[in-house]
């Protein structure tokens, strides 16, 4: 079953349809193949059916619950977009894939149900559920995505992240979970998650790249690792993040890394003999000649949040 929407046969008596029974046999769902059928109550999809395409039920308002049969392994992106009267979407494990958008406009749809899903290089896994939270589940490196941190030509951050894994539904995106296992958050991994309020990170992560979490604006308050060895260029920068407690292991902290203005608290302190701390990225350091990766300057230990 594949074409554009005018292609089927059905296409002129869509509007009196008000229940489809693909029987077995078919093992696509074709591109538009049910779109607008808005009378549409019950769908019955038979085991065999590996794909259900984009659009392809685009517009079944009268749609209340779909079971998707366990031979499914992809779900395109706008399958049920604005099925607004969906409100019960039956999904087994085997559906690996549910690309951005698949569900969009269903707002009936109880908040456990997942409308984003995929792998990545075999050892990630992130779901985003219809309540906008994401979990990322694996083991090694969220990888890098998006742009390098730059100024544009109006003097502003540059604001890029243009090839992020999930990009067509960040903004659904309001809390981010990330599982024991990850170790590091690559550039820009979710950078523009601009209704993004609450983040999870593990105990396992010893990286944030540089603008892992820019132009998070709503984001206010995060809860750093005590393993973390490395907060990048520009990674929290952007956000409504005004405190932050610096764990002792941190080796790395970028200047940038966080909102002008805000108030550290340094878990590390200085040694008792006058020792520099061993913290590079000059953040709230009194000498800055370079702005970027410096091994300055002995904080006090009265400065240190002791």
């Amino acid at each position: 079953m594949r074409g554009n929407w005018t292609d089927f046969p059905w296409f002129s008596c869509s509007a009196s349809i008000e229940e489809i029974v693909v029987e077995e046999g078919i093992t696509t769902i074709g591109s538009h193949a049910f779109e607008s059928c808005e009378n549409v109550s019950a769908v019955s999809l038979p085991q065999g059916i590996t794909v259900i395409g984009t659009y392809g039920f685009w517009g079944c308002e009268s749609l209340t619950a779909i079971e998707i049969p366990e031979s499914v392994v992809r779900i395109r992106e706008y399958a049920f977009l604005s099925c607004v009267g969906l409100t019960d979407v039956i999904l087994p494990d085997s559906v690996t894939t549910i690309e951005g958008g698949a569900f969009s406009n269903c707002p009936g749809l109880p908040g456990n149900v997942p409308v984003a899903k995929d792998t990545y290089s075999q050892h990630l896994r992130w779901v985003v559920t219809s309540d906008g939270v994401m979990t990322v589940s694996g083991d090694g490196q969220i990888p890098d995505m998006g742009g390098v941190y730059t100024e544009g030509e109006d003097g502003e951050p540059y604001k890029g992240n243009w090839n992020s894994l999930w990009i067509s539904i960040e903004d659904s995106i309001t809390k981010i979970i990330i599982e024991e296992g990850i170790t590091a958050i690559g550039r820009s991994a979710f950078g523009s998650c601009g209704n993004l309020v609450s983040v999870v990170l593990p105990e396992s992560l010893t990286k944030i790249g540089d603008t892992a979490f820019n132009y998070c604006l709503k984001l206010s308050d995060i809860k750093l690792p005590a393993g973390l060895l490395h907060i990048g260029r520009g990674a929290f920068m952007d956000t409504s993040i005004t405190s932050v407690v610096i764990p002792e292991n941190v080796e790395f902290l970028s200047q940038t890394a966080f909102p002008d203005g805000t108030e550290f608290t340094y878990e590390k302190t200085a040694h008792p003999t006058g020792t520099p701390l061993e913290l590079t990225g000059n953040a709230g350091f009194e000498v800055s000649a370079n702005a970027h990766r410096q091994n300055y300057v002995m904080y006090p230990v009265e400065d240190c949040g002791i």
